[in-house]
């Protein structure tokens, strides 16, 4: 039974304001700090539907991020984040990275889970099979919508069984 959520934050919680801008989160906010001082969110937005969807969430789910960078930890992001979450973990503070299943296995350790507890979200394929590998039930996020019906499912297999 999955008892928690571990979701990858570039482009489940957080996207670049330009639709267009397909390179990653982390080297757009690296680009515009050498730039000088600028407006984050100018350029970025949270997801604000899902931050108020994993209010409800946390009601019957440990919820923890698992991401590669430092994006979420600027100002104005962290603090909208932080409360809403168990624990935010970058690959680039621990051991580890999300290109190995090992790397899914620590984090299931690192949180005191099962892999077979966890789903994990994230917008990347690759990312998604590693964690399938160590055993970890997975969600490619396209969209919120789809999101929050595969978890409401999960949800209601739970109750039923």
């Amino acid at each position: 039974m999955i008892s928690t959520l571990l979701s990858d934050f570039s482009r489940v919680w957080l996207f670049p304001k330009d639709k267009n801008y397909l390179g990653g989160l982390n080297e757009l906010y690296d680009k515009l700090k050498k730039q000088g001082k600028f407006n984050f969110f100018d350029y970025f937005e949270l997801n604000e539907e899902l931050l108020t969807k994993v209010k409800d969430w946390n009601q019957k789910l440990e919820i923890y991020i698992f991401t590669t960078g430092h994006i979420q930890n600027t100002p104005g992001v962290i603090e909208r984040v932080k409360p809403l979450v168990k624990g935010i973990y970058s690959a680039e503070d621990l051991p580890i990275n999300k290109l190995s299943p090992e790397g899914f296995v620590y984090m299931a350790q690192l949180i005191g889970k099962k892999s077979e507890e966890i789903l994990y979200i994230d917008d990347k394929a690759a990312n998604l099979e590693r964690a399938q590998q160590a055993g970890t039930a997975i969600c490619l996020y396209t969209e919120n919508k789809l999101l929050f019906q595969h978890i409401d499912n999960l949800s209601n297999q739970s109750k039923s069984a």
